[in-house]
């Protein structure tokens, strides 16, 4: 019976040694692919770094080349009013009105080369602006890879939960992995919806920078523009500012979700995880305290039909003893009343040499009757002792049966407060995976 134990027990420990280093390597894989989507995500959010910057000096190059087109459009109006000035002077002049015409010449011509300059430094600051064009479109090609790498990731990871479904004893990690699945859902729902609000606010950039550039062309081809149409631009170029300090503060709020959402995806994944710990130590407890309380079952039948045996024949014996005692009491009763009859016999005997030899054959009788009353006696005294004994032995197999009992009743709660635990235990994950979800 041991041995059969033994060879069950150790068939059962290599069947859930395999079946824990299978999940083990199954988890070892999840975090390794875990690891890769976290540096992806932190090259993402490199990424995103990058196009705020990015965003930020295309702003300032904008501010700098609204800087540089006053500066060019004052410099032309002064230039046409030097122009002006110079057409209206008269052709004879006197040596200070020549001086003063050729300082004046050479005002215009120090204007135009700042105007050439002005041209120069907008051109290269639209050159600029195109080159930071690129990276944000290069930085989009990569959020977009990043995130077909983490599409990649979850479909990975789902085919990996979907064979993990097809184990009976992971129930419990179904949930919670459902649940983490489910919060990593609302986090893509969210990036998505960060990535269309991006879309929408970068298409509000790029037609704000064609108005910006067709106003800027506007104001280089044009030369008089009245003080209402720059006090109008003026106010539209504030209310771009605004706009755009508007979207850069959503963004940022947007990002800062996002870095919650994937604190809060870590923080699921690491309760995961030592709710994996906890559910598997309890299955192993549940899995020990079952083989325990088995063992003790078969032990305390095995015993129990054993007890029987020896009780039903402890039994048998009382009763045969029981039985014996009582023919031998018949024959002591008979064998009593014949010597008493013998006795009577003997004095009421008129013959006194009849008499001497039936005295002799009487206690011939007597001593015959003497020695049987005695071993009848003994054979009692020998039936009483046994009697004892399986009275003894009777109580200490019901002692033995009790005790057997007491530890199969507390074998029987331990393992009922061990089951109680692990669902407890498989209860309170869930809950508290949806209180986390639900608080972010």
């Amino acid at each position: 019976m041991h041995n059969d134990l033994e060879r069950s027990g150790e068939n059962d420990r290599r069947r859930l040694e395999s079946q824990l280093q299978l999940l083990e390597a199954q988890v070892q894989d999840s975090r390794t692919q875990l690891t890769e989507e976290r540096d992806n995500a932190e090259e993402l959010s490199k990424t995103r770094e990058a196009l705020v910057g990015a965003e930020t000096s295309k702003k300032h190059l904008e501010d700098r080349i609204e800087d540089l087109t006053r500066q060019v459009q004052g410099s032309e109006e002064k230039l046409a009013v030097y122009e002006r000035r110079s057409g209206t002077l008269g052709v004879p002049r006197s040596g200070q009105d020549m001086s003063k015409e050729q300082q004046l010449e050479a005002e215009v011509a120090e204007l135009r080369a700042e105007l050439k300059i002005a041209k120069v430094d907008l051109q290269a600051a639209r050159e600029q602006c195109q080159q930071f064009e690129s990276i944000s479109q290069a930085a989009e090609a990569a959020l977009e890879s990043l995130q077909s790498t983490h599409e990649q990731y979850r479909t990975t990871t789902e085919a990996q939960f979907t064979r993990l479904e097809a184990c009976s004893e992971n129930k419990a990690f179904q949930e919670k992995l459902e649940a983490a699945q489910r919060g990593a859902i609302q986090a893509t729902a969210q990036l998505n919806e960060l990535q269309k609000t991006f879309e929408i606010e970068r298409t509000a950039w790029t037609n704000d920078k064609k108005t910006l550039e067709e106003t800027i062309i506007d104001l280089s081809t044009s030369e008089k523009h009245s003080e209402s149409d720059r006090t109008s631009r003026e106010q539209e170029v504030r209310l771009q500012e605004e706009r755009a300090k508007a979207a850069e503060e959503r963004y940022s709020n947007e990002l800062v979700a996002h870095a919650e959402s994937r604190k809060a995806i870590e923080a699921l994944n690491a309760q995961l995880a030592t709710s994996q710990v906890a559910v598997r130590d309890s299955q192993v407890a549940a899995d020990t305290a079952t083989a325990k309380l088995a063992a003790s079952e078969r032990s305390w039948n095995k015993q129990k039909e054993t007890l029987d045996a020896e009780v039903a024949e402890v039994r048998r014996h009382h009763q045969a003893l029981a039985e014996h005692n009582k023919l031998l009491h018949g024959h002591l009763e008979d064998v009593s009343s014949q010597a008493a009859r013998i006795k009577q016999a003997a004095t009421s005997s008129d013959a006194p040499a009849g008499g001497g030899e039936g005295a002799i054959g009487d206690d011939a009788k007597l001593s015959e009757l003497r020695s049987l009353v005695g071993y009848l006696r003994k054979d009692k005294n020998i039936s009483e002792l046994q009697l004892d004994l399986c009275k003894q032995e009777n109580l200490r197999l019901s002692k033995q049966v009790e005790h057997l009992t007491e530890t199969l009743n507390e074998t029987r709660a331990t393992l009922s407060e061990e089951r109680e635990r692990a669902v407890q235990t498989a209860a309170s994950v869930p809950e508290a995976v949806s209180y986390i979800v639900m608080s972010t």
